[in-house]
């Protein structure tokens, strides 16, 4: 028997609160640890070290080596410019809402997206790091120190005058015009049923004045089907599907090539001068400004540009476009590749 403040308790009672202590205390582990880690993951694939390595390589480039704790507190370094005094659990889960999380404040990845159409006519790829002291470079001749929260906040001040990125829910309608211009060559008797290729999102895609699809979006297709072209007047043959592009939020828009998409490039095809093209560009073989060729291979130089089309309504969140922005305004001048003939799978 023991005795409490005065009480006389019993020993199976002594061992009751024992236990309820220990519940108490695994309890308060749990909602400590375990919970934000939960949290920390909900956009992140995998667990723990997982989300760590995610947020490293899409900061630096790679993944980093050393203690776990030592690696969260370099990454919010570089992310927020000071150290908190939160448990590593929470400190992922705040790095995670930073670049993954557009519901209460815009991400960093799509501020920099923002920031990079509207003054570099492209939509970086790579580390946000390098990407942050090219923007910083092309404004100031220098990079900036601090995190980078704070030099994205400082970049958007200087150049528009809202000095935010306002982001609004917006429908991207089916059969919206999407031009793109390839980045790598397809050739009917050099590719093979499998093969990617890159291609790049030409001109800003708005609905009214809200950016949706930024110029400079990368996108990866694929070539379904190649056949070479043969004798007797066999055509080659390439059928490519587009896949989807992102959004301004990153959102994944799936672009094929549509009916509007053919109507278009007809006048893309009249532009380029070419004489022969393909069913799938301008709808059943027909002949534009010369005679049907025989045998002819499909071929697709880097910088051919077309249309293709958004698959169906699907709301995104994007970004009210500033007149007249400061900064520079590069002009890039490309010369259009002539429009061969081909196949594009719908």
């Amino acid at each position: 028997m023991a005795n409490i403040s005065g009480k006389k308790v019993e020993k199976g009672e002594v061992n009751a609160m024992k236990k309820l202590a220990k519940c108490m205390v695994v309890l308060y582990l749990m909602v400590c640890f375990i919970v934000p880690a939960v949290a920390a993951t909900t956009t992140v694939p995998g667990g723990f070290s997982e989300s760590i390595a995610a947020l490293e390589t899409l900061v630096y480039g790679q993944e980093k080596s050393g203690p776990y704790v030592e690696r969260v507190n370099v990454l919010e370094l570089t992310v927020f410019g000071k150290n908190s005094g939160m448990p590593v659990p929470d400190k992922i889960a705040r790095l995670t809402k930073a670049f993954y999380d557009n519901s209460e404040q815009t991400s960093i990845p799509t501020i920099l997206r923002y920031a990079e159409s509207q003054l570099l006519h492209e939509t970086g790829t790579g580390p946000v790091v390098n990407r942050v002291n090219k923007l910083e470079e092309a404004l100031t001749g220098k990079q900036e120190t601090g995190g980078l929260t704070t030099r994205l906040e400082k970049i958007l001040k200087t150049v528009f005058s809202s000095g935010t990125v306002k982001l609004s829910d917006t429908e991207i309608p089916a059969n919206t015009l999407v031009k793109i211009r390839l980045l790598d060559a397809l050739n009917s008797d050099m590719n093979k049923t499998g093969d990617t290729f890159r291609y790049e999102v030409v001109d800003n895609v708005k609905i009214g004045n809200v950016l949706v699809i930024p110029a400079g979006t990368l996108g990866v297709g694929k070539v379904e089907k190649a056949k070479k072209a043969g004798r007797f007047g066999q055509h080659g043959k390439l059928d490519l599907s587009f896949n989807t592009v992102p959004a301004m939020d990153d959102t994944p828009v799936s672009v094929y090539l549509g009916e509007r998409a053919r109507e278009e490039n007809k006048h893309v095809v009249a532009a380029a001068g070419a004489s022969v093209v393909g069913a799938a560009l301008l709808g059943p073989i027909g002949l534009i400004g010369g005679a049907f060729v025989e045998g002819k291979t499909v071929n697709l130089p880097v910088g051919t540009e077309f249309f293709i089309e958004v698959h169906s309504n699907i709301t995104v969140k994007g970004a009210s476009l500033e007149e007249n922005p400061a900064g520079l305004q590069p002009v890039q001048i490309v010369e259009e590749a002539p429009v061969s003939e081909i196949r594009i799978k719908n």
